[in-house]
């Protein structure tokens, strides 16, 4: 894992993505650096792996909506799966920031037609979704959620560590080979 400012896909080499950035500087995050990897797969029919390491900050958010757009928009994701997955993953790191105060990971794993996604947070406390009142102005992240990827999980390590997982279909056969 390598430390880089805002990550954007600058160049290929061997035909994967690879990230750069000029100062390591993470926009509006002042000094704090932001881990991104990329796993290759090992064969054609191996999932590919793209991760992003993010500081507990307000900046965050959008920093992990901006990464998957890039990386699904590579992919050849349709809009549809595109907007419920930025939706979703900014409403999930959002949660982290605020509730758990965490440092935050979010991990995006193509499988067929199917993107898989966690995001990992080192916080305390459980996750629990809530029905909000129609004048609540917070509390809809789980709600959208729920609605978008009914099959969500929520696993919690001995240590604390919460993954909130989730999946959506309809992705092109052939990610990475867009560029």
């Amino acid at each position: 894992m390598t430390s880089h400012s805002w990550p954007s896909v600058a160049s290929r080499r061997d035909g994967y993505p690879v990230k750069s950035g000029a100062d390591g500087r993470a926009p509006s995050a002042g000094n704090t650096r932001i881990q991104t990897s990329i796993l290759r797969p090992a064969n054609a029919y191996t999932a590919w792996v793209q991760r992003i390491d993010l500081p507990s900050h307000p900046a965050s958010p959008r920093h992990a909506r901006l990464f998957v757009r890039e990386v699904l928009t590579a992919w050849g994701v349709p809009d549809e799966l595109l907007e419920n997955a930025e939706l979703l993953i900014t409403e999930l790191v959002t949660n982290a920031v605020i509730h758990a105060s965490s440092d935050v990971s979010v991990e995006i794993r193509q499988d067929g037609d199917v993107v898989r996604f966690g995001v990992l947070d080192h916080g305390p406390g459980q996750i629990r979704m809530r029905v909000p009142a129609p004048g609540d102005v917070t509390g809809r992240g789980l709600y959208f959620l729920d609605q978008l990827a009914p099959d969500w999980t929520v696993s919690t390590e001995r240590s604390g560590d919460k993954t909130v997982q989730f999946s959506l279909t309809g992705l092109r056969s052939d990610p990475g080979m867009t560029a």
